[in-house]
Formats: C-alpha cells, structure tokens, sequence
C-alpha cells in the first residue's frame, strides 16, 4: 500500500504507523472499520488491520492519528486518505 501521506507524515507516531502499514500482505492483512461517526464539525473513525486497532480523529480543523496508545496530530491529506478506505468499507459492507 502506497500513498504520498508516507511523504507527509514525519511524527514519531505516524512512522510507527507507516511500519505498521508495511508489514500488510495485501492477501491477507484483513482491514475493517470498526466505528464511524460524524457529529457537528467532529470526525472519528476506528479501524483495525489484523486485530490491532488504530483511530483517526477530526475535530473542527484539527486531525489526529491514535496508534499503540499514542496520539499525534496529522495533515488532512493523510486523515481523508484513512477516511475514504473506512467509508468504502462501509459501502461494500453494507453493499451500496
């Protein structure tokens, strides 16, 4: 999986979370999203790939990614990128 977010990102959090990324074999790493919200100007969407959770987070202009227990906070680009994956989940999931 590739994406110019790995170029963007340069928190300690966010390289941990691209070492993560590069560890999914794409036959087998299973993706879910497990929650997606939207209330108001918040955002907050929970995923999982291999039973590990992680979270990204919006509110107001402000964007953050939640891994191993550590926030940090993150450009827009990489939050919608996350984003889309998790809506189309829910698409192909809900088959619409």
């Amino acid at each position: 999986m590739s994406s110019k977010w790995f170029d963007i990102e340069k928190g300690a959090v966010a390289q941990e979370f691209k070492s993560f990324v590069d560890s999914w074999n794409e036959q087998n790493t299973s993706i879910k999203c497990l929650f997606h919200e939207r209330t108001g100007r918040s955002v907050i969407f929970d995923m999982s790939a291999d039973d590990v959770v992680f979270s990204f987070r919006r509110v107001g202009e402000k964007f953050s990614l939640l891994f191993n227990g550590k926030y940090e906070f993150i450009q827009k680009e990489t939050f919608m990128f996350f984003e889309n994956i998790c809506v189309q989940y829910l698409k192909d999931c809900s088959g619409g």
